[in-house]
């Protein structure tokens, strides 16, 4: 009687640190999942950069004032979805405040001058200095890009050992339990 007693103890810690990793489980889940969201929009804002730097290629070569026009309606997409991904990051943050690990954007503007000097002067000069901004731009959100990643896969391979951990404790407990009955 005295063994199934220390078996119950045993089985009834089994359960509390099974319920505790399925809490943690899902916590991870719900971060691996907004973690990916802002990946993909910082893929987007990747797609809308280099669509606009080659309206650039093309506004530096002649393209004229319906290319700069585009590769500024370009500009603000990326602006748009600079504003998207900051939110996307921060329900990212709060998903990981376990985690304590948090992310920073640069500035992603391009000067008012610039912009009044490339879309009225469209001098070569300033076609190259908004060209230079939207690559210094691309860089600053491979960088989150990276950054995102990573900490995806931390969150998937964190997932994967507890996993590994509940099934071993999920065992333990079975033997436990069959060993009771016998």
């Amino acid at each position: 009687l005295k063994n199934e007693e220390c078996h119950g103890a045993e089985i009834t810690q089994l359960e509390k640190a099974i319920y505790t990793l399925d809490k943690q489980l899902r916590e991870i889940d719900q971060a691996i999942g907004s973690g990916g969201l802002a990946l993909q929009e910082a893929r987007n804002i990747q797609k809308t950069l280099r669509d606009a730097r080659g309206l650039g290629v093309l506004d530096a070569a002649g393209g004229g004032v319906a290319a700069t026009a585009v590769k500024h309606k370009k500009i603000n997409e990326a602006r748009r979805q600079s504003d998207a991904l900051r939110s996307r990051i921060s329900q990212f943050n709060s998903e990981l405040t376990d985690v304590n690990i948090g992310f920073h954007l640069g500035q992603d503007d391009v000067s008012g001058f610039l912009r009044f000097a490339d879309f009225f002067l469209d001098g070569l000069l300033a076609d190259w200095a908004v060209q230079m901004r939207i690559g210094d731009y691309q860089q600053e959100i491979a960088g989150v890009e990276s950054s995102l990643r990573s900490m995806v896969t931390r969150l998937e391979q964190m997932s994967r050992t507890m996993q590994h951990e509940r099934y071993k404790l999920k065992e333990q407990q079975k033997l436990l339990v069959l060993g009771t009955k016998s």
